[in-house]
């Protein structure tokens, strides 16, 4: 079972090790590139590791820009991990981790050559907000019962 835990100094090495393949080098940074980018602002944002058992698939950086309102900025799925559901289930279980929080809006940015994430994450309901530069802003809104 794919379960989503906040990232502590214990993962840094799995983070570290996280590869993505070649083909989208472009678009994923790898967790070692996510980890050199973040620096000591890695406390800044929300950083979730994607565990299946005790095995590290992937890992999910947020931000919240407004209160209750969250940006994905990445969303890394091992290589070894992918095409399997595991980015399904790893955006289905943060959907609902943020909805425990009260989260009233999910949104991302896409580079627009990159058709596969396009697909997913409108497949996940997110709808086309602009676009700034080179990349498509998407956003889901996240709707309680």
């Amino acid at each position: 079972m794919i379960r989503l835990v906040d990232y502590s100094d214990d993962y840094y090495n799995a983070l570290r090790n996280l590869q993505v393949l070649p083909s989208q080098s472009c678009f994923v940074c790898t967790g070692k590139a996510m980890l050199e980018k973040l620096g000591e602002d890695i406390r800044k944002n929300r950083l979730y590791m994607v565990l299946f058992g005790d095995i590290t698939y992937g890992a999910v950086l947020l931000r919240e820009y407004k209160e209750h309102e969250f940006f994905i900025w990445q969303l890394l799925i091992d290589q070894r991990h992918q095409d399997n559901g595991v980015g399904k289930t790893t955006l289905r279980e943060l959907i609902q981790k943020l909805k425990a929080q009260g989260a009233t809006k999910l949104t991302t940015t896409i580079i627009k050559d990159n058709v596969k994430s396009l697909s997913f994450f409108e497949g996940f309901g997110f709808k086309y907000i602009g676009e700034i530069d080179n990349e498509v802003n998407l956003a889901v809104d996240i709707y309680y019962e």
